[in-house]
């Protein structure tokens, strides 16, 4: 029964309190036994406080708790890891430091000191230059059938327009024919549903389907028509000439705007969504800009001008040129995979990597089939399409950078085998891809620990986009006084966020801290380039639109059961004060550290004597 003594001590999800067995050698013994004893038991209320989300009250125990003793050494450890759970990453690798001036061998706190560094220049990095991915692309396969079209449902197309892909819904066209397609979401997995097939009104060159309400037929003559689609048909909401001679393309941008590149004119037009009046017109200084594709992600546009052989990217808020990348060929197509990651398809069906603002070279991904044309967002990575919609291959990207969040500890002792349960939160970039052959590894206490680990399954059945919490602004997630009814997923409004760098960062810190995924709603403002990243970070999403929204970011969770020993190692002793698990999947390597003190009886907790104060504060030599 010993063992199951020390699991419901280290119970609170393990934690009390407990001095080092140097001790004895320590000034600590000079102070009165009822101040040691009192601020030894304001140190486990504080860490009971933690454990129930309540840090900032147990930053007040803490302070107080070094009142009463101000020898307390663990302070600095326990507030650090405070600092930290509110993502305060400078204070908690601060108060880190002064631990480990005292106990400079403490491996749990040099590894916690890493790990809060690493993902603050995590965090930084991402934040300032993009997240980069290895890019690979796949086998060649059926259009329709890898776009889980159904069958028979469209037929041979004689000219079809770039197919379009926003949120859940996926159009086709044909210009030939005059006709359009529209799919939504299926209840079964990689499938869709027809939800239109007719007349598209006239020679169109792309649909874009921001809802089931609200779809763009843009055509080759300029014109555009905002209407209403459902099975019986479309109804016509409003129509406009642009005054453009031969559209080639068109895409629908965060802000709620429309930009459509003339081919013939060599221009590119900014028309407002709303009222489909056009706001700006765009060309460069160059002669021969031929635009025939475009690409927009967060605040950037990619334009291919295949006569200079060129693909120039813009930031949409300015509308002006940021860079200009030249290439091989003639360019037939752009995509972004993220806002730091473009592809780029020339004549020759030659697929390169583009990193904008890096200064790098083109990259070539693969030579594709000949015939290769489009490039649009399909949900799963970019897919590259041939002319006819017949052929198509996935291009995929990957980053090895990541972040393993543990929460939610509770001791089990079951048939004599101690054990602590908790949860793994991984979050990583495009973090729609699970991972789900992640190796876990741990150390308890400075010994080599078993762990069995469960992958729950998504919890997006019965959530929406609608239906998540906004990050709130005037009262930051950090500030609140209870931690523990956070979200694993966040919305952040584009329109209502500050654009302010230090708080974007805080709200990255805190997010690498609870293993939270942030999505950034694009619905009525451009969003920042930051406010992109740390969704990309975080594995959320870009979503130009409220209504048409359910595939967010999630943190792919674990539920992970730690087999402890009967053998308890203090704090301050090599490796013991804490738990560390890591996670490896391939060549990405996902850590965290859970601090855990531990002893075989929980100390008295002694409250002042009625009329009885602290003493004033002392400095800690």
């Amino acid at each position: 029964m010993r063992l199951g003594r020390i699991i419901r001590a280290i119970l609170v999800a393990g934690l009390v309190f407990c001095a080092s067995p140097a001790a004895p050698q320590e000034p600590l013994l000079l102070l009165p036994a009822a101040d040691r004893a009192r601020g030894e038991a304001l140190f486990v209320e504080a860490y009971e406080k933690v454990l129930q989300g309540k840090v900032r009250d147990a930053m007040k125990d803490l302070d107080e708790a070094l009142k009463w003793d101000p020898y307390l050494v663990e302070y600095y450890l326990l507030k650090g890891y405070c600092g930290y759970l509110l993502g305060d990453y400078e204070g908690a690798t601060k108060m880190l430091r002064h631990y480990l001036e005292v106990r400079p061998k403490d491996a749990f706190a040099l590894g916690f000191l890493e790990q809060v560094e690493n993902r603050m220049s995590m965090l930084e990095k991402v934040l300032s230059q993009g997240v980069d991915l290895y890019v690979s692309a796949g086998l060649t396969e059926h259009f329709q059938g890898s776009m889980g079209i159904p069958v028979f449902s469209v037929g041979r197309l004689r000219m079809p327009g770039r197919p379009s892909r926003i949120g859940d819904l996926l159009a086709l066209c044909d210009n030939k024919r005059e006709k359009a397609w529209l799919f939504g979401p299926s209840g079964e997995k990689g499938k869709r549903d027809l939800i239109y097939s007719g007349p598209a009104g006239g020679p169109v060159v792309r649909v874009l389907p921001v809802e089931k309400e609200r779809v763009f037929f843009v055509y080759s003559d300029g014109s555009i028509l905002m209407a209403y689609v459902s099975e019986k048909g479309v109804s016509e909401r409003a129509r406009v000439e642009t005054g453009a001679e031969s559209v080639s393309d068109a895409v629908y941008t965060a802000g709620d705007g429309l930009v459509l590149a003339d081919r013939i004119k060599g221009e590119i037009l900014f028309v407002d969504a709303e009222t489909l009046r056009t706001r700006d017109r765009w060309y460069p200084e160059t002669d021969g800009f031929e635009p025939v594709a475009l690409a927009a992600f967060g605040p950037f546009l990619a334009v291919a001008d295949r006569r200079n052989g060129v693909v120039r990217v813009l930031d949409l808020k300015t509308r002006r040129e940021l860079e200009s990348i030249a290439l091989s060929g003639p360019v037939r197509a752009v995509e972004w995979m993220n806002s730091a990651n473009l592809l780029a398809l020339v004549e020759g069906g030659i697929l390169y990597h583009l990193r904008p603002a890096t200064g790098k070279p083109p990259e070539t991904v693969a030579g594709m089939f000949p015939e290769a044309w489009f490039l649009f967002s399909s949900g799963h990575g970019v897919t590259v399409a041939d002319t006819a919609l017949y052929r198509s291959a996935d291009v995929t990207g990957h980053a090895d950078e990541g972040a393993l969040v543990l929460v939610d500890p509770k001791p089990v002792d079951s048939d004599g085998a101690g054990r602590l349960e908790l949860y793994a939160r991984v979050i990583k970039p495009l973090g729609a891809e699970r991972r789900e052959e992640i190796l876990f590894q741990g150390v308890l206490g400075g010994r080599p620990t078993e762990i069995r680990a469960e992958l729950l399954p998504e919890e997006t059945s019965n959530r929406t986009i609608d239906t998540l919490p906004l990050v709130p602004v005037e009262k930051p997630l950090w500030e609140l006084e209870d931690l523990s009814g956070l979200s694993d997923v966040y919305v952040l409004d584009a329109a209502k966020a500050p654009e302010d760098i230090s708080w974007l960062s805080r709200l990255g810190c805190f997010a690498l801290s609870h293993g939270l995924t942030v999505n950034i709603l694009a619905e009525k403002a451009i969003p920042s380039t930051m406010q992109v990243r740390l969704a990309e970070l975080t594995g959320g999403n870009l979503f130009l639109s409220l209504s048409n929204a359910r595939s967010f970011g999630t943190p792919v969770k674990w539920r992970l059961s730690v087999q402890v020993s009967d053998q308890v190692i203090l704090p301050g002793e090599g490796g013991g004060g804490g738990l560390f698990i890591m996670g490896r999947s391939g060549s990405m390597t996902v850590v965290d550290r859970f601090p855990v003190w531990s002893v075989f009886s929980r100390p008295a907790q002694v409250q002042p004597a009625e009329g009885e104060t602290a003493p004033e504060e002392e400095k800690v030599p």
